[in-house]
């Protein structure tokens, strides 16, 4: 690939450089023109030595030149036979003939045909870069063996000595020197500091190559001005990190002889079917500071050849006792063999080809080879499903009250599924979310369904109730609404709810207006106010309910009841209905009693309501 680059850039550089301007450039000038160094015929007059000064580039900095630029003033295209083209630095301010300068460095050497075009700049990309020091004066030497018709070049006029020796193809010195100061130019990329280190490339393992151990290499570059001696290299595999190495050799500048890039080990790596992440950074050159950080880092994947992996053409899960069927399928490789496993074990008789077809749940890989290399893929579940049964539960209550509705929830237990709902068993239109406000009473249920496996909810009956109409009524030292109701939250004068005060009755503690709040598990409303007076509460002083205790709660068979007088007790419904009446009482039996919610109140011998109390019958 060099070769061919090298070749496309030395026979049409000048081609691809029409009408571009060099970045940094002496000119233009209007002077001669002179057809030296390219002058026709075989080297008579072809070779010339030019001086520039950092004055003749003010604005570029230090770096690498690329490229360098003539500019014609003919259009022409000529080949030029055994081009060379070397640069050097030097302490003369001014040229005399005589002797070459020697020391330069060879930059560019070829038999270009170049294409010029009067006016416009010539562009040659050189085959070694150079190290531009914009501190120093220049030496440009081109030379050649011969052309065809010349091309003529722009030039000014020194006023600070001569800037330009010239002379024969052969001639081991210059016929001439005078101060004509060729328009020339040239590109370059700037260096990034003086100490400046990367990692640029992964030089090994590369290309196909087998699981196993493997040593890993990495290609460390010199970017910056100093030669450096010593660099610490970091790496990390997959994320973790691994013991840095310090590389001791010489890593040489930009353009010099040894280069300015070395092969450096890092480790030894396992490779495998898994890719594998790397990332390496250089650290510390020269013992001290790297002043280029953005540059350091290189991360790259390798895994192990042959590439094992398996890509399934369907679904891999089927409905429990359904049909298993999916195609699956290997990636295709030059000389690749393959063998499909299930749970482990090669399929029988042998699957050996790029592709199988499940029919049978389990877990399938696949064993690729390709020569001495093998590489077993990660498993593809084939998988039968077995849709677990979806449930409904309502938010609250399961009823609503009148122009309301209740809000069911799908619970699937499995993760993507999809939902449709049905109304006393139809489908509802547009129903396919996990909730549902359900605004008519009837009977509710969900489908659920992943990879065409369904299931079914029970059924939920959805009803609707109208609001109930509570009533407070007072005996003795309490207040009490009907028993029957889900949920009671009882309110002082109207507007602040008591705390604590949840059940059917509550014995009040100030004078003002008592209401409740009632739900019949759909619909709440508020019964109308009752006044406790100051004498009310004389009579709950007398009556204290705190003193009279009635346990256990639950109870199975013996109610008890302590009390500091004598009390009348009656067992009551739910619903306020007296069960049984007891006199004086202290012991009930109360076993043969279904089982359920009762209600115990009791009474002085005046009749006066002291305690009034839930209790659970248990069997």
């Amino acid at each position: 690939m060099k070769k061919v680059l090298l070749f496309c850039l030395t026979c049409f550089s000048s081609l691809l450089a029409l009408a571009q301007t060099p970045t940094y450039y002496v000119g233009p000038a209007t002077g001669g023109p002179n057809s030296w160094p390219f002058n026709p015929g075989t080297g008579g007059s072809s070779h010339v030595q030019l001086l520039y000064k950092p004055t003749n580039f003010p604005t570029a900095p230090s770096g690498l030149i690329t490229d360098i630029y003539f500019r014609p003033s003919n259009s022409v295209t000529n080949t030029y036979t055994s081009l060379v083209i070397q640069i050097g630095y030097t302490t003369l301010t001014g040229l005399t003939s005589g002797t070459w300068n020697t020391g330069l460095t060879t930059v560019y050497t070829g038999s270009p045909t170049i294409t010029s075009v009067g006016g416009n700049w010539v562009k040659i990309t050189l085959t070694t870069p150079f190290q531009y020091d914009n501190t120093r004066n220049m030496i440009v030497d081109v030379n050649h063996a011969s052309t065809a018709s010349g091309m003529t070049l722009y030039y000014g006029t020194s006023s600070s000595g001569n800037t330009r020796m010239y002379g024969a193809y052969t001639s081991t010195s210059s016929g001439g020197a005078d101060a004509s100061l060729y328009d020339f130019g040239f590109d370059l990329l700037p260096k990034k500091g003086m100490n400046n280190a990367s990692v640029d490339a992964a030089a090994s393992p590369n290309g196909p190559f087998c699981s196993g151990n493997q040593s890993v290499q990495v290609v460390l570059k010199n970017k910056g001005f100093n030669r450096i001696n010593n660099v610490r290299v970091y790496w990390e595999l997959d994320g973790v990190p691994q013991p840095y190495i310090t590389y001791t050799g010489l890593i040489d500048t930009i353009g010099s002889v040894a280069g300015n890039a070395v092969t450096a080990t890092l480790g030894n790596v396992t490779y495998s079917n898994i890719p594998r992440t790397i990332k390496a950074y250089t650290s510390i050159p020269n013992g001290i500071a790297d002043t280029v950080n953005n540059d350091d880092t290189l991360v790259f994947t390798k895994r192990s050849s042959p590439l094992a992996s398996i890509t399934a053409a369907g679904p891999t899960v089927f409905c429990t006792g359904g049909v298993v069927n999916v195609t699956l399928n290997a990636v295709l490789g030059t000389n690749y063999t393959y063998k499909w496993k299930l749970n482990g074990n090669y399929i029988t008789p042998a699957a050996t080809g790029s592709s199988y077809t499940a029919t049978t749940a389990g877990d399938y890989t696949l064993q690729v080879d390709s020569g001495a290399c093998s590489n077993t893929s990660a498993i593809v579940r084939v998988d039968n499903l077995a849709m677990p049964q979806p449930t409904v539960t309502p938010t609250g209550y399961v009823a609503f009250c009148d122009n309301d509705s209740v809000v069911l929830n799908a619970n699937a237990n499995i993760a993507g599924a999809t939902y449709q709902w049905q109304f006393n068993g139809s489908n509802i239109p547009g129903a396919t979310n996990a909730s549902i406000a359900a605004k008519i009473p009837g009977n509710y249920l969900v489908l659920t369904n992943k990879f065409s496996c369904t299931a079914a909810s029970p059924g939920l009956n959805v009803n609707q109730v109208s609001p109930p109409s509570p009533t407070i009524y007072a005996n003795g030292n309490m207040l009490a609404t009907n028993a029957s109701f889900v949920s009671y939250q009882w309110y002082i004068n109207n507007t602040t709810p008591i705390s604590g005060e949840t059940d059917f009755f509550i014995i009040p503690k100030q004078a003002g207006d008592y209401s409740v709040m009632v739900s019949n598990g759909g619909c709440s409303a508020m019964s109308p106010r009752f006044t406790v007076t100051p004498d009310m509460l004389s009579v709950i002083a007398q009556n204290n309910p705190a003193t009279i205790n009635v346990y256990p709660n639950p109870v199975t068979d013996i109610l008890h009841i302590s009390a500091p007088v004598n009390v009348h007790a009656q067992i009551c419904s739910i619903s306020g209905s007296v069960i049984s009446d007891h006199k004086n009482a202290k012991d009930i039996d109360v076993s043969k009693l279904p089982a359920g919610v009762y209600i115990i109140r009791l009474t002085d011998e005046t009749g006066v309501i002291n305690k009034m109390q839930r209790f659970t019958k248990s069997e």
